[in-house]
């Protein structure tokens, strides 16, 4: 039996969220908190948010001015993040992050999330699984 998460659907104005396990059960993410948590500024994940309204038909369907990140929101920015991270080179050319979004915009969709959620949680069942095993 396959569970299929549903991507954030907003009818008539209201918001039906998101869950991921590394933030729990909090749909949204605070930009300041997130810009601690990946420690880099707000001015960054901005720049690389507009980076993905471009080139993301996905994370653009999401796009609130003003408002927080849900879940896929903060996943793609995490992405970004994770990226610049295995980049030993201080200093990156100044379109390195346009050319990683768009060469890799396979990455920013709903339906990539959506498998990496589904992964996550198998993988955890496996290990709580191998956790009730052994406790037995």
């Amino acid at each position: 039996m396959t569970t299929i998460l549903e991507p954030e659907v907003i009818p008539k104005g209201r918001r039906v969220k998101l869950k991921t396990s590394s933030r729990g059960t909090v749909p949204y993410v605070d930009k300041k908190e997130l810009a601690t948590e990946l420690n880099r500024s707000r001015t960054t994940l901005s720049q690389w948010e507009e980076l993905l309204i471009k080139y993301s038909p996905d994370f653009r369907k999401f796009y609130s001015p003003g408002s927080p990140w849900n879940d896929f929101q903060a996943y793609c920015l995490e992405l970004i993040h994770c990226w610049r991270i295995g980049i030993k080179t201080r200093k990156l050319p100044p379109d390195a992050y346009q050319s990683y979004v768009i060469e890799n915009s396979q990455l920013f969709t709903l339906e990539n999330y959506k498998n990496d959620i589904q992964q996550q949680r198998q993988t955890d069942a496996t290990i709580n699984n191998a956790k009730l095993i052994e406790a037995a």
